[in-house]
């Protein structure tokens, strides 16, 4: 495995899935972190051009101009042998960011408040809470304990390596261990106009907007890539993401996407499965779940990796919508629902024990897609004080 680690020169746009001529646009916004298709382009044409591949061969022939290199990268939606796990934010070359849990929720004190308790922040995780009759049929739904309120989930806020192991362990994370985008990048407004391909006149009426990411000069993006060890090309700059802005890359030796999963114990009253990075499931339950009616409650049963898991309830996020261009066909790929990272899904175990499930579970896939790195699972502790409360 190697670690693909990519810095920005300039400015970064990759470009919402919505287009520049869709009704009632006026900013096009920037995805970030981006789709890993469009880091796992950046990684093939790297590879590509250190091997001296002729492009126009190989979009003539569909890679069958250089039968090696296809067996490596693939062509069109085939990934070859190349795998990818990512993408992911990271400071400083060694700290790595991972997407904020959606059932840790976050509640800023005013200003006058939090001078006389020099707190400026507190964070709260949802239970299992109060069963309510829903379209799903009775279930019970997640809920904050009594007596905290005024809690929400951020946006665009990451949680370090530590504050990810505190979330997984049950506990809450300090202040350091949360990063907001701020700290990150800024964004910046652009002002363009479409050209006439062979002229370079510019386009009547065709004026356009979008929003840019900076990054701080410490900020990179990352992702773990399998299958390319002999292939990979020295340290170098690429094109990246819309209007091709230059990035440099260069690659490392690659660990663990993951901290270590934390040990259950006997008072657990199941575990927590997590997603750290975007999910292809066609809804917001893994394939193969169904429900299933108990005691007048409804639950959902099914398998991933080897274990049987009944899903008691579920904290997702907005579908992240995701299209792109399609350089194969060269046409716009149809536009995809994801279940964004920091879904979170309330499970228990069918059969084996909580440690065998979170052995077997943590650092898994699920769901369609796999090789782009989608549906990247870490298993954190469900409390017995976070378990149902009866009513």
């Amino acid at each position: 495995m190697r670690t693909w680690r990519f810095e920005a020169m300039d400015t970064w746009f990759f470009r919402e899935s919505r287009g520049h001529d869709s009704l009632g646009v006026s900013e096009l916004a920037s995805v970030f972190p981006p789709p890993a298709r469009t880091l796992a382009g950046a990684i093939r044409t790297a590879v590509g051009e250190s091997c001296d591949v002729d492009w126009a061969a190989w979009r003539r022939t569909k890679g069958e101009c250089d039968l090696n290199l296809k067996a490596a990268i693939g062509f069109g939606d085939d990934l070859g042998a190349m795998k990818l796990i990512g993408p992911f934010l990271s400071r400083r070359a060694d700290e790595r960011l991972y997407p904020w849990p959606r059932h840790l929720l976050e509640h800023i004190l005013p200003d006058s408040e939090s001078q006389k308790t020099d707190i400026q922040h507190k964070y709260a995780r949802l239970h299992l809470g109060p069963v309510l009759h829903t379209h799903l049929g009775r279930v019970h739904a997640p809920a904050l304990p009594a007596g905290q309120v005024g809690f929400k989930a951020p946006e665009n806020a990451w949680l370090t390596l530590g504050g990810l192991r505190r979330v997984l362990d049950g506990r809450l994370p300090e202040v350091g261990d949360v990063v907001r985008a701020p700290n990150l990048y800024a964004e910046e407004a652009r002002l363009g106009i479409a050209l006439e391909a062979g002229t370079h006149t510019a386009k009547n009426g065709k004026l356009y907007q979008t929003r840019h990411i900076r990054p701080q000069p410490e900020l990179a993006l990352e992702a773990d890539v399998t299958g390319l060890d002999a292939l990979t090309p020295p340290n170098a700059l690429l094109r990246l993401g819309g209007e091709g802005r230059a990035a440099g890359f260069r690659t490392q030796a690659g660990g663990t996407s993951l901290p270590t999963a934390p040990a259950s114990t006997a008072d657990d009253a199941g575990l927590l499965l997590l997603l750290l990075t975007p999910a292809a499931l066609g809804g917001w339950l893994p394939p193969g779940f169904a429900a299933e009616v108990r005691d007048g409650l409804t639950t959902w049963a099914g398998e991933i990796a080897g274990i049987r898991l009944r899903i008691h309830a579920a904290v997702c996020g907005k579908p992240q919508r995701e299209g792109g261009w399609d350089m194969a066909r060269n046409r716009p790929r149809p536009v995809c629902g994801l279940l964004p990272a920091g879904s979170i899904w309330f499970c228990t175990a069918e059969d084996g024990t909580l440690a065998q499930a979170t052995s077997r579970l943590h650092g898994t896939q699920v769901g369609h897609d796999t090789a782009l790195g989608r549906g990247l699972l870490a298993v954190g502790r469900w409390p017995a004080e976070a378990f149902i409360e009866q009513n």
